[in-house]
């Protein structure tokens, strides 16, 4: 059993550049594979310096498998586990099969001007309300009790900003409002592929101590 201790750490990685973020035709959002770049951009993860895992997570989409693979390898003791940490999937999966991200821009501009968290766009979305309130706040309660010291988790972009949100915003009620706020700072906040966020839990207090992408060189950085 593990000894719960008063800090403990838990480390975000987003995933490294898929085939969607190099504006590739993709059949959904879940089986997205990275790029070669983001292979590359995946090895330097396992040189990062940090404290020794005791449990590594990733979501059940394809990208963040692929991410965590060098991470694996160095650690196979260490036991994983896939949690609903996937990314925001606002659009149909099905209505938008094999498009790409430009192909996105209108669905994506209607969905966010009616400012509607309970709207589902149908098969394979979900909504606003739910990816806050049942993912990311449930996310939240779950590392702050968790009795494991350090957690890597490999998530999605969206993710972490909504987990941005969630700790910026203690008592955020999740309505239109919300959504704006979410929209500006998805826009705002820059969560580089393979880039690594450090949340640090302390008497059951979640902080933001950091985000870096320092790991990955300057040339091979993408968003």
């Amino acid at each position: 059993m593990i000894e719960i201790v008063s800090e403990r750490r838990v480390y975000l990685f987003r995933h490294a550049q898929s085939a969607s973020n190099a504006g590739g035709r993709t059949k959904d959002p879940f089986n997205i594979h990275l790029t070669k770049l983001g292979k590359e951009q995946a090895k330097f993860l396992a040189n990062l310096n940090l404290p020794r895992p005791d449990l590594i997570v990733h979501s059940s989409y394809t990208r963040t498998k692929e991410t965590a693979q060098p991470i694996l390898k160095k650690f196979p003791e260490v036991p994983k586990e896939i949690w609903p940490v996937q990314e925001f999937t606002y659009l149909s999966a099905k209505q938008y099969a094999n498009t790409t991200m430009e192909d996105r821009k209108e669905g994506r501009d209607i969905y966010w001007d009616k400012l509607d968290q309970h709207i589902i766009d149908g098969e394979g979305a979900e909504s606003f309300w739910n990816f806050m309130h049942e993912r990311v706040g449930e996310f939240l309660e779950t590392v702050r009790n968790h009795p494991a010291s350090v957690i890597y988790i490999f998530t999605h972009g969206q993710f972490i900003k909504g987990v941005f949100l969630r700790l910026f915003n203690p008592d955020l009620e999740i309505t239109g409002e919300a959504m704006k706020r979410f929209r500006k700072l998805n826009r705002g906040i820059f969560v580089p592929n393979a880039s690594v966020t450090e949340l640090l839990i302390k008497k059951n207090k979640i902080f933001i101590s950091g985000l870096s992408a320092e790991h990955i060189p300057h040339l091979l950085r993408t968003e």
